[in-house]
């Protein structure tokens, strides 16, 4: 479509939009105008005109203010709409399937065409109905054009409203460059999308759905003509929907007739060339399945596929030779996937519901890299609820299926480009409905075991160190608009200073009061409760805790020194050398700052904290401050073997348990703007 043709259809859109503008602030005054002023008078005039009863017509009055109550709405998203396409580079940037559907879905209003007819003789006439000296005749035909309108008035407001929410949906696919993904959880209204989408990519279109069935015979008879290609693009573009008997059919065919297809234009190639080699005027052509087969062979590399006396035959590259029917999903489904887009018209839309179904994530990306080489001339758009396939689309514009309300309401997000969270991580949270709490480690960790029942009506996300945390965290929450939610971080106490907890606390993320948090399952409580649970021996307890006594008195020197290393790192950064001019300038500024800085004390400092925990015996102070990985191991395994997996399962039975270690060691984290979502343990 050239730029004058846009030009052209651009402004008949304008031209029908401002007379639909026009219908609707006309409707909207006459029905408030009727409904206040005239309607008590009418109901009886309507009755003997038109017969009924008043709670009929009542209701028809209803209908017609509930209709125009829409009104204003409607065209304030009018104008809009005709605000864009007053702007020629908005018309010269869309695809002409989108404009051309907004025209034909425009000009398409039945019902405010005869709305737009009838306001006129009803407005003009609407006096005649009460004036007693007026032909009868008269007002029949005026109640007549009335009742017409009224009729008319059921809810003609509230289809343009959504047929204008399903042209905003598809706005965002105006100007598709080569590919598309649009991400979403079952029941998103994907498939719903890829049915739709027909109307607006009108034309050369293939939807390949995600139910497919591999059903495959023999051939006895070589097919002649291209009957079979034209069954293969019926099924393309056709709604599939599985409710349809038609349909099931369709998809019990669909791969016999691709190879049908297939084999159809092969001996078509084959004869050609033939019967044009007899004079030296033809070059040998691959065909269509030859393409197809050699892709299949770069993919299933240990596999070589031949075309043999009218049917596929495998050769393995050790064994025998078996038919293409033994092949597995698996492999079926990746020949499938190649035939559809090699037999799809030229300059197609190619829908794929959910791309990976049958296939090994391992060799994914690979084949729809190919495919989208071999037909650089199509659009390939992508409905998956698959993160890994979603984020190994590199190229792709990729959008977000927020929501959906049938029949045909999306809410379709574009995926923004956040530098600060990893695009797995962001697909990921985007369909969490829950809370986020991020925190450290990762999914086998036992941060993220504790803290799941700790948390259980959160999303935990595990993302590496106290760093990813914190960053993270503030990344998501700079997107709480996009993602409708707010997220918090978790991270042990470590040897963090206050004041940096102070600062971090301000964003949402918080440490919890113990240095590890494997340390929280060597409380006190909860060790006797297990003493108690697991039967151990009179004993244990006190071993238990003096375990922890020796282990601080074995590495204490350790833990002081890297308790120094830590805050000496801190002050540090505190006092960054700024821009000096000089060398002795810069000299002076570094023996300042390293000034601050008295080792021994800082050493002494945390000496003289657990020589004291030892000398009062002080377990639960140990419990919070002392920073060894492997704590719960050493203490545990003294109650009971295997201590650290058996507690977890102890505390999944107790929930009271779990909500003492919440009070005790996570009494500061809260949730921004008093939004905590309320958990099992509120009614405790």
């Amino acid at each position: 479509m050239n730029s004058d043709t846009k030009k052209q259809i651009a402004q008949q859109i304008i031209t029908r939009l401002e007379s639909v503008i026009n219908i609707l602030g006309q409707y909207e005054r006459f029905i408030k105008d009727i409904t206040i002023n005239y309607r008590e008078k009418l109901i009886q005039p309507l009755i003997v005109v038109q017969g009924g009863r008043d709670i009929d017509w009542d209701e028809k009055f209803q209908n017609a203010e509930t209709n125009a109550s829409y009104c204003s709405e409607l065209i304030e998203k009018l104008k809009s709409i005709k605000s864009n396409f007053e702007k020629e580079e908005y018309v010269q940037s869309i695809m002409p399937q989108y404009l051309q559907l907004v025209n034909s879905e425009i000009n398409a209003e039945i019902d405010i065409n005869t709305v737009g007819g009838l306001l006129p003789l009803v407005i003009q006439k609407m006096d005649d109905i009460f004036n007693e000296s007026h032909d009868y005749n008269n007002k029949r035909n005026v109640i007549q054009n009335l009742t017409s309108l009224l009729n008319h008035s059921n809810d003609f407001s509230l289809k343009l409203l959504q047929k204008l929410a399903q042209l905003d949906t598809f706005e965002y696919f105006k100007s598709i460059e080569h590919s598309v993904v649009i991400v979403g959880a079952n029941g998103s209204g994907k498939s719903s999308f890829s049915r739709n989408a027909r109307k607006v990519l009108s034309g050369n279109i293939a939807i390949i759905s995600a139910q497919k069935i591999f059903a495959h015979h023999n051939i006895e008879n070589i097919p002649l003509g291209e009957h079979a290609l034209q069954k293969v693009h019926s099924f393309q573009s056709s709604e599939k929907l599985g409710k349809n008997l038609n349909n099931q059919n369709e998809h019990g065919q669909d791969l016999q007739n691709l190879i049908l297809s297939l084999i159809a234009e092969h001996h078509k190639q084959a004869e050609h060339f033939y019967s044009g080699s007899k004079i030296n005027t033809v070059e040998r052509q691959a065909s269509l399945l030859e393409q197809v087969i050699q892709v299949w062979k770069e993919i299933i590399v240990h596999r070589c596929m031949k075309y043999e006396t009218s049917n596929l035959t495998i050769y393995p590259h050790n064994g025998k030779p078996y038919d293409f029917t033994q092949l597995s999903d698996g492999e079926k489904a990746i020949f499938y996937y190649i035939s559809h887009i090699i037999l799809a018209k030229k300059d197609s839309f190619i829908i794929i519901d959910e791309p990976e179904n049958h296939l090994h994530m391992g060799i994914v990306s690979k084949l729809w890299d190919k495919l989208e080489i071999l037909r650089k001339d199509c659009k390939f758009i992508y409905l998956t609820h698959n993160l890994d396939f979603a984020s190994s689309r590199v190229h792709a514009n990729k959008f977000w299926s927020k929501k959906f309300t049938a029949p045909a309401k999306w809410e379709i997000v574009p995926l923004p480009v956040d530098e600060d969270l990893p695009e797995t991580l962001l697909m990921e949270l985007l369909g969490s409905r829950k809370k986020i709490i991020f925190c450290e480690g990762e999914k086998s960790s036992l941060d993220y075991k504790l803290y799941s029942m700790l948390f259980s009506n959160y999303t935990i996300k595990p993302v590496g160190g106290h760093l990813d945390v914190i960053n993270y965290t503030r990344a998501f929450n700079k997107s709480k608009k996009l993602f409708g939610n707010t997220a918090i971080g978790i991270i042990d106490g470590d040897f963090h200073p206050e004041k940096m907890k102070l600062k971090w606390e301000a964003d949402s993320i918080f440490c919890i009061e113990a240095h590890e948090a494997e340390n929280l399952l060597c409380d006190e409580e909860l060790l006797e409760a297990a003493n108690k649970h697991f039967y151990s021996p009179d004993d244990a307890m006190n071993k238990a805790k003096n375990q922890l006594f020796k282990k601080i008195e074995q590495d204490k020197i350790l833990e002081a020194v890297a308790y120094a290393s830590q805050k000496i790192n801190h002050v540090l950064k505190s006092n960054l050398i700024e821009k000096p001019k000089t060398i002795d300038e810069l000299k002076n500024k570094f023996q300042t700052s390293i000034k601050t800085i008295d080792i021994d004390a800082v050493i002494n400092e945390r000496l003289f904290l657990l020589n004291k925990i030892i000398l009062d015996q002080d377990y639960n102070a140990g419990v919070r401050h002392f920073n060894h990985k492997g704590l719960v191991s050493i203490i545990g395994n003294e109650i009971v073997d295997d201590y650290k997996n058996r507690i977890l399962v102890l505390l999944k039975e107790k929930s009271s348990l779990l909500q003492k270690l919440k009070e005790k060691y996570c009494s500061k984290i809260t949730f921004p703007e008093s939004e905590e979502t309320k958990d099992e343990f509120s009614d405790l």
